[in-house]
């Protein structure tokens, strides 16, 4: 009886053990989540962008003209990359290796078929490292078009995007942070490209502010050494920018509800 009851101790021991190793393993395999796309895709300003530059309009023209500016750059000069990777969130990996994993599919971009290619890995800080290359019949074949990197909490990270199979140099380094409890959070796309006149350059956008106004774009040209601030709300759409190249001051000017030009209130940024 002891020894049959010691068998069924040591047989209940090894279930354990093999168990707790299953589920280690399986644990070990579960994919990497990637960003929303707000840590990675530039957001429009809200609002009626049909408003034209007139004496009544004129601050919101303005603000609204800059950021459309740097948000059809993005869409359209990187429209592989930011299709591909909208797309990639819509997909489910499969299991490579170890702790790697591939998101593999296809998109259309401007009546052209590309191939994908992401890899997630988790990296030794238990945070995540990412590789997405691009190919297209009879063109390029597996360009890595953007690498990235997150911490272990899916709280902060970066990306770094190349500009173009024929041109294959670094030229935006994008930083975003994100508040996962209240889905705010931040985005800057910088210029890093070469010897490039814009390098250093950059658009950072937030919408994790209190007070009158829970968003913000500051805006900065490196040619011309100018930094525009914008600030709004994403409720009414009201607002205030300020841009020393445009109205030669430094202060803040102001829309209502109705994109019409109003004069300020004291800022409580």
């Amino acid at each position: 009886m002891k020894k049959l009851t010691s068998k069924i101790s040591l047989f209940l021991l090894i279930l354990v053990s093999f168990s707790l190793v299953f589920m280690s393993s399986c644990k070990k395999k579960t994919p990497p989540e990637l960003p929303p796309e707000s840590a990675f895709v530039l957001q429009d300003m809200e609002g009626d962008t049909s408003k034209s530059l007139s004496k009544s309009y004129t601050n919101w023209f303005y603000a609204a003209s800059d950021v459309i500016i740097w948000t059809t750059i993005i869409k359209v000069g990187l429209a592989v990359p930011v299709a591909s990777y909208v797309e990639a969130l819509k997909q489910e990996p499969r299991h490579v290796s170890g702790d790697k994993w591939l998101w593999e599919y296809s998109v259309d971009v401007a009546f052209a078929t590309y191939n994908v290619k992401l890899y997630g890995e988790f990296n030794a800080d238990k945070g995540v490292n990412w590789e997405l290359y691009v190919s297209k019949n009879n063109d390029f074949q597996d360009f890595l078009w953007f690498t990235g990197s997150q911490n272990a909490e899916g709280t902060s990270g970066q990306w770094i995007l190349y500009k173009s199979p024929d041109e294959n140099h670094q030229l935006l380094q994008i930083d975003w942070t994100r508040n996962i409890d209240d889905n705010t959070g931040t985005l800057k796309y910088t210029n890093i490209e070469p010897d490039g006149a814009e390098n250093g350059g950059y658009i950072y956008y937030g919408d994790d502010q209190s007070g009158d106004y829970n968003a913000f774009y500051d805006i900065y040209n490196k040619g011309k050494d100018n930094l525009t601030e914008i600030d709004y709300n994403t409720q009414f759409h009201n607002g205030r920018i300020k841009d020393y190249n445009v109205f030669k001051d430094s202060l803040w000017h102001c829309w209502d509800e109705n994109y019409l030009d109003v004069d300020c209130e004291v800022p409580t940024k």
